[in-house]
């Protein structure tokens, strides 16, 4: 998926003022991640100060999430 049209799509929701739903994930674990990616969220944070997570995994998760419908 193109990160450029995700991210038109959630622009286009939040100007005509759809609501928009996000995850914020701290477990680095990129199949958590996919599944979280594909369960219609608009949008995932990874957040590496408060997990498992680290750079290292982070780039992974990002792949992870690359196929998914999500930010």
């Amino acid at each position: 998926k193109n990160i450029r049209m995700k991210n038109v799509k959630m622009k286009e929701k939040i100007i005509s003022d759809d609501t928009v739903n996000g995850s914020w994930v701290n477990h680095g674990s990129m199949v958590s991640d996919e599944i979280i990616g594909n369960a219609g969220f608009d949008w995932v944070l990874i957040d590496l100060k408060h997990g498992e997570g680290n750079d290292g995994i982070m780039y992974q998760q990002l792949q992870a999430l690359e196929s998914t419908d999500a930010t």
